[in-house]
């Protein structure tokens, strides 16, 4: 794939977003992005944010069933 072809092919960052347990935004300062990844760590170690500790180790949440894809 050709650099130029990377982008038409990337999903829109509001399907991102949709499909998202977690948001954390990175325009701002580096410290402040940091700071909320840690806090956010600490929230999903804690079984907070309706992910469990347990699905978080394997990857995903283990609630929610897993998206079909058709191949592509």
């Amino acid at each position: 794939m050709r650099p130029r072809q990377v982008p038409a092919r990337q999903v829109p960052d509001e399907k991102k977003r949709e499909r998202a347990d977690f948001i954390v935004e990175t325009k701002r300062e580096m410290a402040e992005t940091e700071a909320a990844v840690r806090a956010l760590v600490e929230r999903v170690r804690r079984g907070e944010g309706g992910v469990a500790p347990r699905a978080l180790a394997r990857g995903r949440d283990a609630r929610k069933p897993r998206r079909k894809t058709n191949g592509a």
